[in-house]
Order: structure tokens, then C-alpha cells, then sequence
């Protein structure tokens, strides 16, 4: 874990859901260690996670190109279908995540005054 976090740049945010992996004490700790934000989704809420609708796209995408012949032509499927995402819509679905998010903390503040989740 820690090889992998030395290529993220710093100040990033990661934003995880609620998988066991992601609740590990020892991921917590490597992270407060390398001085980066964590953000956990409230728990059943994929609709807050960007990747959960590429997901989304590539397995309809996935279903369409209907029964494979090989692995090989599965795998070559998956990296064009991965391909076409790359960059073109990701900060749509980073967008539409903020949007929803802003108007959750919205509502959520709204009802609880007393409490700010950001200042």
C-alpha cells in the first residue's frame, strides 16, 4: 500500500465506500501517516461514487457486445470499453457527484443546525 500511495499526488482525497477493505485500521493509519484526506461514503449510497457509474456504463456496454468466444476477446472488450472513458466524461461524473453531495450536507446541515460538517 504504501508503494501505491507514493504515486498519488499530494493533497489528493480519497473517497471510499464502505467495503470491508476499505475500513482497515491499517489503511486509516497509512493514510493519517502520508498526511492524505479520506472521505467515507455513507454506507449504501454508490449514487455519491463517480466510479460506480463507470462501472455502470462499461458492464451495459459489456452485456451488448453479447456471448465471447474466448478470455481473449473478453479482456480486448474490457480495455476498449475502459479505453472510451478514459477522459471524456470523467469530470461529468466527478460533477454530478459534487452536486449531490453539496446538496446532501446541504439538507443535512439544514436539519441540524447546531452541527457543521465543513466550515
Amino acid at each position: 500500500m504504501e508503494e501505491l500511495i507514493s504515486f498519488v499526488p499530494l493533497g489528493f482525497c480519497f473517497v471510499f465506500d464502505n467495503a470491508k477493505i476499505h475500513t482497515s485500521a491499517k489503511l486509516e493509519e497509512i493514510l493519517q501517516e502520508s498526511n492524505y484526506s479520506c472521505i467515507r461514503n455513507a454506507p449504501y449510497s454508490p449514487e455519491m461514487s463517480p466510479v460506480e457509474y463507470i462501472f455502470h456504463e462499461i458492464k451495459q456496454e459489456l452485456k451488448e457486445f453479447g456471448i465471447l468466444d474466448s478470455k481473449e476477446q473478453m479482456i480486448k472488450n474490457l480495455q476498449q470499453s475502459i479505453e472510451k472513458r478514459r477522459d471524456y466524461n470523467l469530470c461529468n461524473y466527478y460533477s454530478h457527484c459534487e452536486k449531490l453531495c453539496i446538496k446532501e450536507i446541504t439538507k443535512f446541515e439544514s436539519q441540524y443546525p447546531n452541527i457543521r460538517l465543513f466550515e
